[in-house]
């Protein structure tokens, strides 16, 4: 039954997603066409165009993909297909963990359809490709450091998904303003798991001292660049960590949640 719930929910996401996927490859396409065309004005207008066009449907890939999320969950669990949903011979761990499952692979393939309309737009080749990762990550980066920081980039989405979840799960459990006791819970888990990064970064603070300097003092603009790199990836790497940890554990909260019952009335 996972599976065919599963297969419905990306269905539902995947016939909005798509075109966005395709249009977004195609502009990357026409701004780099154009952007090899020549120096003559039409062909920087139109560039320009192209590029704007690139950025705001890769923008919308993502909007899509958390708004989408959303509604389909809201729909399928509270709204009108909830008669329906919940006459299914499934328990309501499944449902949640087919939602849950959905949202990872709609993240993660908007996430590769958004590195290859970047490369496609904007990279020339590897040596290129190469120069661009040591001016915004690490002068020595490697590939999984570069991984593991687009990674970090998509569990924050994956977060945000799986929070509008759980204020909607209790947001509805109240009889008048459930749309915005739901934004109200939402808000409040996100407070929560953003002080549980500052919290680590604190104990860094008191525990590290190159951690201390760099972040909060003059004397990182001195400091030797590969000292810097070193606790930027201790940051990097620890926050993506701690970012698994509580997707894990948000999941098998809202698994609970659901599990106690659910109010269509």
């Amino acid at each position: 039954m996972l599976k065919k719930l599963l297969k419905y929910d990306l269905i539902y996401m995947y016939k909005c997603l798509i075109i966005f996927y395709v249009l977004s490859i195609v502009c990357a396409i026409c701004t780099r066409i154009f952007s090899n065309a020549g120096e003559a004005l039409i062909f920087v207008i139109i560039t320009k165009i192209c590029n704007g066009a690139t950025i705001a449907m890769m923008i919308n890939i993502l909007i899509n993909n958390v708004l989408r999320m959303w509604a389909r969950f809201s729909s399928n669990l509270y709204g009108d297909e909830s008669y329906l949903t919940h006459t299914l011979p499934v328990n309501k761990s499944t449902l949640y963990t087919s939602k849950f499952l959905a949202l990872v692979t709609t993240i993660l393939s908007s996430g590769v359809v958004i590195i290859i309309t970047l490369l496609i737009a904007y990279v020339d080749s590897l040596k290129h490709l190469k120069s661009i990762i040591n001016q915004f990550v690490f002068t020595d980066a490697k590939v999984i450091d570069v991984l593991w920081v687009i990674c970090i980039m998509l569990f924050q989405f994956i977060h945000i998904i799986q929070l509008g979840y759980t204020g909607n799960i209790l947001g509805n459990r109240h009889l008048n303003l459930r749309l915005i006791w739901s934004l109200v819970y939402g808000f409040i888990g996100y407070i929560i798991t953003q002080l549980v990064i500052l919290i680590y970064i604190a104990i860094l603070y008191m525990v590290n001292d190159n951690v201390r300097e760099v972040l909060f003092t003059s004397k990182g603009m001195t400091m030797p660049l590969p000292e810097v790199e070193e606790v930027l990836k201790v940051l990097v790497y620890g926050v993506g960590v701690i970012y698994i940890v509580i997707i894990a554990v948000v999941y098998i909260i809202n698994r609970k949640l659901l599990s106690k019952g659910v109010n269509v009335d």
